[in-house]
């Protein structure tokens, strides 16, 4: 139960900080721009596609070209993309979806500077900077999440603190050898798994014999861990649901192979309480309050700013 709590606290604190991570800089970054520029493996494939020097869109006074496109496009998609590739009109899209954020960038970046802002670095780099500081400026001047409302937030989103109930087992897990058993009708595997499954019934060690037959990739499943279901068949599921200390069942098909499980012990559906799980509410939060500033921001600004956006579908060369 303890081993699945701190999983169940990890996922959600893990999807909060990366939401986060994604609000303020948009983007995955390795380095500097000049840093990925001089890695190749890190360029997708369709950057050498898409003419240069040529306008995209104005925001205000200000125009932007497919220079500056291609280097938040590099930035975007550093270490993806590379080694496949995409239809003309699905490029295009998930082209344009990156013009608009670079746009909002520029929205953004101009507001820093009307307000007086600074930053020592260059290019699209620059606006990325502006533009998190504007944010973070802004930000400062709004109230911080309040303990009422990650109370309301635990209360009216319960099933994302719920620790289901499962048994805590040990898995025996026998891989599939490619060769039919003795029956022909079922690979090998299942042959000793089932009498593994028996030697277990009768009180041998599971691991005892996990470290004797399971090969060492597979050992760790011999550690005792909850079992929520969903790994077999329906009906199979049940039994293993239903065991209790002691007690084995299979082996059961499950993916890549056989399964025998011996019962530890029952455990009942509970509830991560409050106290625990308020950092991460708080984080979450947080990341949420950051993302809906900035939309505000940005359509406050287009009611502001006068913007225009080229068609790119003949700037991309790629077929």
């Amino acid at each position: 139960m303890k081993r699945n709590r701190v999983i169940v606290i990890f996922l959600f604190v893990f999807a909060a900080t990366l939401g986060t991570w994604l609000l303020f800089h948009r983007a995955p970054r390795l380095g500097s721009l000049s840093d990925v520029k001089q890695r190749p493996e890190l360029r997708p494939y369709f950057l050498s596609g898409v003419k240069l020097d040529q306008p995209v869109a104005k925001v205000g006074s200000t125009e932007l070209k497919t220079d500056e496109l291609c280097d938040f496009l590099l930035l975007t998609y550093q270490g993806q993309m590379t080694q496949f590739t995409l239809s003309k009109p699905d490029l295009i899209a998930k082209i344009s979806g990156v013009l608009d954020r670079l746009i909002d960038e520029e929205l953004l970046a101009q507001a820093a500077l009307k307000q007086g802002l600074k930053s020592s670095l260059e290019g699209v780099e620059r606006k990325q900077d502006l533009a998190k500081k504007y944010l973070e400026s802004q930000l400062a001047k709004e109230p911080p999440v309040s303990d009422a409302q990650m109370r309301e937030f635990y209360k009216s989103h319960g099933e994302k603190f719920l620790i289901p109930a499962g048994v805590q087992l040990r898995e025996l897990f026998i891989p599939l050898t490619g060769e039919k058993s003795k029956t022909g009708k079922t690979d090998s595997a299942f042959d000793l798994a089932k009498d593994l499954a028996d030697r277990v019934t009768k009180g041998d060690s599971i691991e005892e014999l996990s470290k004797k037959f399971v090969p060492d990739e597979y050992r760790e499943r011999t550690q005792i861990h909850l079992y929520k279901g969903g790994v077999t068949e329906p009906v199979d599921d049940q039994k293993v649901l239903a065991l209790r200390a002691g007690q084995s069942a299979g082996p059961f098909r499950t993916e890549g192979g056989y399964s025998v499980f011996q019962g530890i012990s029952q455990e009942r559906s509970r509830f991560i309480p409050f106290y625990e799980a308020k950092a991460k509410i708080q984080l979450f939060l947080e990341a949420r309050r950051v993302e809906n500033l900035r939309q505000k921001l940005v359509d406050q600004l287009k009611q502001q700013i006068p913007i225009e956006r080229y068609e790119i579908d003949k700037l991309i060369t790629v077929s």
